[in-house]
């Protein structure tokens, strides 16, 4: 398959998907799903944007597509102004309850109560939970197409995909734990978070989802993505409060897993460590939804630029990037746990 060939298969499958909440709340469905922003446009991105646009990384294109390019393609994914129209979106949700399940964080957010950490949650859960099932239809088309097992990467293809089938499984878990909570009247009792607040604006905005796991090497943290851990998800929102400041929420199930507490209890370790830098080379090296402020990334050494797309389009994963020690943000500022 060519290139182009894989870009409109990508559309076409992503086009194609049902609302996410059809599963429990079927009959206030309001159709199909609409382009959904996983990151509030109004409230949210327009606060970081120039002339309308912020940089993202187009995932449009899967990281995989340029290897599976039999024209030749060796193009990774990069940085791009993007409207933020189209900024983050996902075609998650129908109109009804893209609306009514995070009205919450829709707007500017003044307390992170259970029902505010709820619709973190089942956002984060809900992106990443879209971009693997889409995944897994996309690999599988391409696995089954003309002459695939000829392609000296068939294999890292197909493992890939058994990667994202059990990401999706894990994924399905989290989301049944949200769609409980939303079916009771938002009787949040089992998704639990911790939130850093801190009292500057930072020009990068995220939202997504990963399986953590945690490295020490010295005085260095890493951290990785290991989709064959049996690990829970945890939601990863770096977004702006109502006080105009920049908030880290990581959200949760299952507080009691020895992964999800080490990494946990790793980041309360480095709050002195310029630790909103840290979220936010980790939110750009670990997740395609990530947006930030296109003169704040293109005012970046070229060194900065490179640790970034290297963390974000390294396919071998035996190769982790510290996240601990780099400095991203010419900016002085405190931070505390609020919850």
């Amino acid at each position: 398959m060519t290139r182009k060939e894989l870009e409109d298969l990508d559309k076409k499958i992503k086009a194609n998907q049902i609302c996410i909440a059809h599963n429990f709340d079927a009959a206030h469905c309001s159709g199909e799903p609409i382009t959904s922003h996983s990151i509030a446009r109004s409230e949210q991105l327009k606060r970081i944007a120039e002339n309308d646009k912020v940089c993202v990384w187009n995932n449009s294109i899967s990281k995989c597509f340029h290897l599976m390019d039999e024209s030749g393609g060796t193009q990774k994914t990069l940085f791009e102004p993007w409207t933020i129209q189209k900024a983050s979106t996902f075609e998650g949700f129908c109109n009804y309850h893209d609306t009514q399940l995070f009205n919450l964080i829709d707007k500017p957010i003044i307390s992170f109560n259970d029902e505010v950490i709820l619709q973190l949650h089942y956002r984060a859960m809900s992106y990443e939970y879209f971009h693997k099932k889409a995944s897994i239809e996309f690999l599988e088309k391409i696995l089954s197409s003309d002459g695939a097992d000829k392609n000296l990467l068939y294999d890292m293809v197909e493992t890939t995909k058994e990667r994202d089938v059990i990401a999706l499984n894990d994924l399905k878990k989290e989301i049944s734990v949200c769609e409980k909570a939303f079916s009771t009247k938002n009787a949040n009792k089992d998704v639990k978070a911790i939130v850093f607040s801190f009292d500057v604006m930072a020009p990068v905005m995220c939202t997504g989802g990963w399986v953590p796991s945690h490295t020490i090497d010295k005085k260095t943290v890493l951290f990785q993505e290991d989709m064959k851990s049996l690990a829970p998800l945890i939601g990863m929102t770096l977004g702006i409060d109502a006080n105009n400041k920049s908030f880290w929420a990581l959200t949760y199930t299952d507080g009691t897993n020895i992964h999800v507490k080490k990494f946990l209890e790793s980041l309360k370790k480095h709050l002195n460590k310029r630790f909103l830098d840290i979220a936010v080379l980790f939110c750009l090296q670990k997740s395609q939804n990530a947006c930030c402020r296109p003169s704040w990334y293109t005012g970046l050494q070229k060194w900065q630029k490179d640790f970034i797309d290297r963390g974000f389009n390294e396919m071998n994963e035996n190769l982790y990037e510290p996240v601990v020690g780099m400095k991203l943000l010419n900016l002085v500022y405190t931070v505390k746990q609020i919850v």
